[in-house]
């Protein structure tokens, strides 16, 4: 008596919840984990790719996927041997890669267009830690970071902006150029107003348009030391002119929204926009319509 849809053609924002469980309680989890199993659903995903339209890139997402790290490989590499033309994009906070999957890694990454979104929210292990909420998630992501490295991966470093970690973006942007400066991508994120970060707001909220210069800086060293770096989730508005072009349309179709204060502006059509759970509880102050 259930249908479940698990891709939309239309939207161009597919993403497969493999599991909800986690090992990390991140403070801003959009997402909070729920101890569920989704394993008897493993069979119909991997179904499911071998439907998608040619060229497709698709999202895998949790909770943690790599908690079933063999399942997941698994289904990749067997919907590649029909569907090569298939492109993942895979969230995962890079706690549970052994050697021993090294060549099964090389494997992948070199015969498929297969990207890891892994965060990393500060230069300091006890930030990271704590953000986290899970003591040693720093060394073990900064070890895995390496080991992925030398996979061939390709990697999109991912850290989201709170109050606890905004100081630290400019650093951290240093250490990054000088410890793994052969990431593809630094997606530096406004946080996602829901789940946990609801609950801690107070603690979390930080108003980067009031005070841009830490993101500036760190982009600023990025571009220094060849690190692309790009802005998700951040309305063009919300950023000086002169970096507006490192904000990415990046809130998927079916989360996104923008707000009366945005007729008329010029820009709408190429702006990332606002979360639909946005309001004038977690309102910044700069956002007006670009002339």
């Amino acid at each position: 008596g259930v249908v479940q849809r698990i891709f939309h053609r239309a939207s161009k924002h597919n993403t497969i919840l493999f599991t909800e469980r986690c090992d990390q309680l991140c403070v801003m989890c959009s997402q909070p984990p729920k101890n569920k199993d989704y394993r008897s659903l493993f069979p119909l995903y991997e179904k499911a790719l071998t439907l998608l339209d040619q060229n497709t890139m698709i999202g895998i997402s949790g909770g943690e996927p790599t908690l079933y790290k063999n399942e997941l490989l698994g289904i990749i590499e067997r919907v590649n041997g029909s569907r090569p033309d298939i492109a993942y994009h895979i969230l995962s906070n890079g706690q549970h890669f052994k050697i021993e999957d090294g060549e099964r890694l090389k494997k992948l990454h070199d015969k498929l267009e297969l990207v890891w979104g892994i965060p990393l929210y500060s230069h300091r292990q006890e930030n990271h830690d704590e953000i986290v909420g899970k003591v040693g998630a720093f060394n073990k992501v900064m070890e895995n970071l390496l080991f992925l490295g030398s996979t061939d991966a390709r990697i999109e470093l991912r850290t989201v902006i709170t109050a606890e970690n905004f100081l630290d973006i400019p650093h951290l942007a240093k250490f990054i150029a000088k410890n793994i400066p052969f990431i593809m991508d630094w997606a530096v994120m406004a946080m996602e107003p829901i789940g946990y970060a609801i609950a801690n707001k107070n603690r979390l909220f930080i108003d980067h348009t009031a005070h841009p210069k830490p993101l500036v800086s760190a982009i600023e060293i990025c571009d220094v030391q060849g690190i692309p770096c790009h802005l998700y989730n951040v309305p063009l508005c919300t950023m000086p002119e002169a970096w507006r072009d490192r904000c990415v349309d990046s809130i998927a179709d079916w989360k996104k929204k923008f707000l009366p204060e945005c007729s008329g502006c010029s820009a709408i059509k190429d702006c990332t926009g606002f979360f639909e759970w946005y309001d004038n509880n977690w309102k910044w102050s700069g956002i007006k319509p670009i002339p």
